[in-house]
């Protein structure tokens, strides 16, 4: 069942609360790590708290850390 559903079946999805996008592998990293990034920024430049849940062990922890 799953490998019957197309781009255009996940792109045109009913809610249009969604933001779906598809991406290349390579791009999801890079997209993660940078919005991981950008919520600690944000969150210590307004002086608020931020609790996430992230996976463990995982190694583009350092890249985070780097930037």
């Amino acid at each position: 069942m799953a490998r019957e559903i197309t781009r255009e079946d996940f792109l045109n999805h009913p809610n249009k609360n969604l933001d779906i996008s598809i991406m290349d592998d390579d791009t999801i990293g890079w997209r993660y790590i940078t919005d991981i990034f950008f919520r600690i920024k944000n969150a210590m430049e307004a002086g608020e708290k931020l609790v996430m849940i992230l996976p463990q062990p995982w190694p583009f922890y350092k890249r985070i850390a780097e930037m």
